[in-house]
């Protein structure tokens, strides 16, 4: 044999195909990492926005029932002078999507609620007075005439926000109490 005819015998030449699949692959496993992150953190901020939802919600019903007692409370309409978020029968009821709910325009109501950026304001809106039906006897308790202790109407308008400020909730309530 003749030294060139050893030489003739080389290996096949590879063409890099396993490489190549390699790299496809490794694309895909780094495209679907980057998608199931994407959707974790969105998945994360949706539940951190209900939760500050929830968290103005339950202070606004907190606010809710304290302005209701402070509604209970009341033995005239001389303190609803239209100012302070107090408002009689003939004050005219604020934009309450536009007004600043920070400002005089409302009062402090509850106690802030554990977490929340602030203590939920309001407004109380007197809007008049009903007689009692069927009362058999005069009521002196609430220093009324023989007609009876009268049903007093009011809407009660509570602002509160979440834990970072950007979820709002306002919740209205139509409230009567007798006197």
């Amino acid at each position: 044999m003749s030294p060139r005819t050893l030489c003739t015998f080389s290996r096949p030449r590879q063409r890099g195909a396993v490489l190549a699949v390699s790299l496809i692959f490794l694309l895909l496993l780094t495209l679907l990492g980057v998608t199931t992150m994407q959707s974790t953190l969105l998945q994360e901020r949706m539940a951190g926005s209900f939760r500050d939802r929830d968290l103005a919600f339950q202070a606004a019903e907190a606010g809710l029932r304290d302005a209701e007692e402070w509604v209970e409370g009341l033995t005239s309409t001389a303190t609803l002078t239209g100012t302070g978020g107090r408002l009689g029968e003939d004050d005219v009821e604020p934009d309450y999507l536009a007004i600043d709910w920070t400002s005089d325009q409302s009062f402090a109501c509850g106690e802030a609620v554990t977490g929340v950026a602030a203590t939920p304001r309001c407004i109380v809106k007197h809007l008049g007075h009903s007689a009692q039906d069927s009362s058999p006897t005069p009521n002196t308790t609430y220093g009324n005439t023989a007609a009876g202790p009268q049903r007093q109407h009011f809407v009660i308008t509570v602002h509160a926000v979440g834990g970072t400020g950007e979820a709002e909730a306002i919740l209205r309530s139509r409230y009567v109490t007798l006197w």
